[in-house]
């Protein structure tokens, strides 16, 4: 296979992937749908289908991870930035201890406090004391 023939491939198959990216966001298509109609409009097998609706599911799974740890970092940077601030403005201690703990807990570092309470009652029959 040529250089210039695994290019086209690779161009027509990423088009695909958008193109089922696309419908996926917009047009909210189903597996079955999708197959159908790639199936059809790209003269590609089912097989191929799902081998392109399972790449387009990837991508938009890592876009999806990459803007929710974007958006973590934000959080946690403006949690930094606030606890500066009342650090450097003399805020009470409970105010800090709230940043800080909100800080761990988007960073997964938090530890909810848990209370169990558990009653048990046993008893015992040994029966009657034998009698000697």
């Amino acid at each position: 296979m040529s250089n210039k023939k695994r290019g086209q491939t690779s161009a027509r198959k990423d088009s695909m992937v958008s193109d089922a990216i696309k419908r996926i966001a917009q047009d909210n298509i189903s597996h079955n749908e999708w197959c159908k109609y790639a199936s059809e409009k790209y003269k590609i097998t089912i097989r191929r289908a799902e081998m392109l609706w399972s790449d387009a599911w990837r991508e938009i799974r890592d876009k999806f991870a990459q803007d929710a740890e974007a958006n973590l970092m934000q959080a946690v940077m403006r949690l930094d930035d606030l606890y500066k601030s009342a650090t450097e403005q003399g805020g009470d201690w409970n105010t800090r201890a709230n940043i800080l703990r909100e800080r761990h807990k988007l960073m997964g570092l938090g530890v909810e406090r848990h209370e169990h309470k558990v009653e048990t009652k046993l008893s015992f029959d040994f029966g009657e004391p034998e009698e000697k």
